[in-house]
Parts: C-alpha cells; sequence; structure tokens
C-alpha cells in the first residue's frame, strides 16, 4: 500500500519562496540583459571616442594643411620676389653701364676694371679664378653650361675696380651696391690717402648676381649719345 508524500508549506515560506524567486528572476535578467546591454552600450561608447579622436586628428591635419599651404604661398611670394633681385645673365656691357651711372652720380672715378664670369654663389671668387686657366672664353662659356644644367644654381660676374674717390664719393658708392636692384655686394674693399689730391685710391671688388635658369629676363642696358644708322658711324660732322 502506498503512502502519498504531503508537505504542507505556510503562508509565511510561501512569501519567502516567492521573494526567493523574484531575486533570482531579478538577478537572471541582470546577467542575460542587462549586462549585455551595459556591455554593448561600453562598446558603442568606446567605438564612439576613437571616432571623435580620428575626427579630431583629422581636423588638426585640415588645420595644418591650411597653414602649410599659406605658409607655402608667402615662401613662393619670397621666392619670387627674391628672383626679381637676379637677372638670367650679367654681361660686361651691364656692369660697365652700372659703373658708368656711378660715377655719373658720385665723386667716384675708376681708372682700371678687370671682370670674371661664371663664379659659383658661395664660391670663394679668387679660388675660381685660380682654377680657371687656358682660354678664359671658353672658361667661361663651360661655367655658364654648368649653371643652366644644375638648375637654380647661382653665378655671380667678380667685378675688380681700381678707383679714386672722396670719402663721401666712397659712402655714396657703397650705399649705391647695397641698394641696388639688381644682387650686387662688395666681399673686399681698401683705400689709401692721396695726400696729393686728398682724395681716396685703392681697389674694391664687386659681385654682380645672376640666376642663368630662374632668374628674371635679362635687359641689355641703354647706351645714351651714340648715334643710329650708317651716315655718320663716328659723329663727325
Amino acid at each position: 500500500m502506498k503512502k502519498k508524500f504531503e508537505m504542507s508549506i505556510s503562508e509565511s515560506d510561501k512569501k519567502l519562496l516567492i521573494i526567493f524567486l523574484a531575486i533570482c528572476l531579478l538577478a537572471a535578467s541582470y546577467f542575460l540583459v542587462f549586462s549585455k546591454g551595459m556591455s554593448k552600450a561600453q562598446d558603442i561608447e568606446d567605438k564612439n571616442t576613437q571616432k571623435e579622436q580620428k575626427v579630431m586628428e583629422l581636423q588638426s591635419k585640415i588645420a595644418r594643411e591650411a597653414a602649410i599651404r599659406k605658409e607655402t604661398e608667402e615662401l613662393k611670394e619670397k621666392e619670387e620676389e627674391l628672383k626679381e633681385k637676379y637677372p638670367k645673365d650679367m654681361t660686361e656691357e651691364k656692369a660697365m653701364s652700372i659703373i658708368r651711372d656711378i660715377e655719373s652720380k658720385m665723386d667716384f672715378k675708376t681708372t682700371q676694371i678687370a671682370f670674371v664670369k661664371g663664379n659659383k654663389a658661395g664660391q670663394n671668387a679668387y679660388a675660381a679664378q685660380s682654377s680657371e686657366s687656358g682660354n678664359s672664353e671658353s672658361d667661361t662659356t663651360s661655367s655658364e653650361n654648368g649653371a643652366a644644367s644644375a638648375g637654380t644654381a647661382g653665378r655671380y660676374m667678380e667685378v675688380t675696380i681700381v678707383y679714386k674717390a672722396s670719402y663721401k664719393g666712397l659712402k655714396k658708392f657703397n650705399e649705391y651696391v647695397n641698394k641696388y636692384s639688381d644682387r650686387m655686394t662688395i666681399p673686399s674693399i681698401n683705400a689709401t690717402l692721396d695726400d696729393a689730391t686728398g682724395k681716396l685710391a685703392g681697389t674694391a671688388t664687386v659681385d654682380m648676381y645672376y640666376l642663368p635658369v630662374d632668374g628674371k629676363d635679362y635687359k641689355a642696358p641703354t647706351v645714351n649719345g651714340v648715334t643710329d644708322g650708317t651716315k655718320n658711324v663716328f659723329g663727325s660732322k
């Protein structure tokens, strides 16, 4: 004969059991639903943070790009302004016209002039002169060809002047060279006082620069006082 197993649960136990089951359901929902949602939300927040950092990096690059472009344009403008100081060529004719202009504007007279063309800018002029041997014309030609192949390589003509001038004239000569529209420098100058005339006498070296490829177009000097035509070649009456 079988006996039925019966268990009676009091009302208080039922309430505790209900509370326990509710806690279990809450715990299960937290771990199975809410925690996964929180994990996904954290992943999304992390991705958003990474995206924000990338956006900030891109904005920074864009800002730098604008600044770099502006700086590049400014450098190009300065480069063009600088090139305006360098003609594509410098000839003895041009150098002589500059010297004649100096003599006409100040108490500065030249008694002797020597030219050495094709020196590399930044190279010692005398070293360049000593390295040239044989036919000076062929040496000058080869130097100019080297300048052309070197792209923006600068060259200068060394002009050595033996002069006589007053102190004021020598000072004006220095100012004239420094303010001339084309680039010129005076690497060396010496002077001694002539007691007989009260003037200064000495030697000055003027470097006249040019850019064979990238310089501004060479303009031949205008020679005044020369009659055109063939009827009166020597200007005689």
